[in-house]
């Protein structure tokens, strides 16, 4: 069937689309999966095995509960290390969702913040100018050039003169 061109203004698809979202209400599920059960059952499961029950234990209830609702299909027989193994991919699943906006919530803290105030209030730098610095003391053991070659604790490091084509004046 060749491609057939339809003449339609761009307004009219506004209309085309409230049309189709009018004819297409949100429809509830009703079919699930067993991971699905369980994910909806998570808060159930968490808290009967901090009550010490077992997963075999669970599924077996979980299990005679689907058949009591006399539901059109034939539940499925459960077993406990299905069970555990879907807890525990929900559980891993709710757990990094977690950590990612934990993570997200904790990087738009840290770009808010300051990191210094010391130059507002006194009008100064954080950190004193590169002459102003202490240099470490040179040893008499022979090792005093490789000492001063290594930053001081809490100080910025220098480039080796070498790298990248920088070259230091001494």
């Amino acid at each position: 069937m060749p491609n057939k061109l339809l003449a339609i203004q761009p307004q009219q698809f506004d209309l085309l689309l409230s049309d189709l979202a009018a004819k297409t209400p949100p429809k509830e599920k009703t079919l699930y999966t067993l991971r699905d059960v369980v994910e909806r059952l998570y808060d159930f499961v968490t808290q009967s095995l901090a009550n010490h029950y077992s997963y075999d234990e669970l599924a077996v209830m979980i299990e005679e509960s689907l058949a009591s609702l006399a539901l059109e299909e034939d539940v499925p027989e459960i077993r406990g290390g299905t069970l555990k193994k879907y807890y525990l991919e929900v559980k891993r699943e709710k757990e990094s969702n977690l950590a990612q906006k934990g993570a997200r919530k904790s990087r738009r803290q840290r770009s808010g913040t300051k990191k210094s105030t010391t130059k507002t209030v006194t009008g100064e730098s954080p950190m004193p100018p590169q002459e102003k610095r202490s240099e470490t003391p040179k040893s008499d053991s022979g090792e005093g050039a490789k000492e001063s070659a290594k930053p001081m604790s809490g100080s910025k490091k220098l480039p080796r003169p070498d790298s990248a084509g920088i070259k230091l004046a001494y």
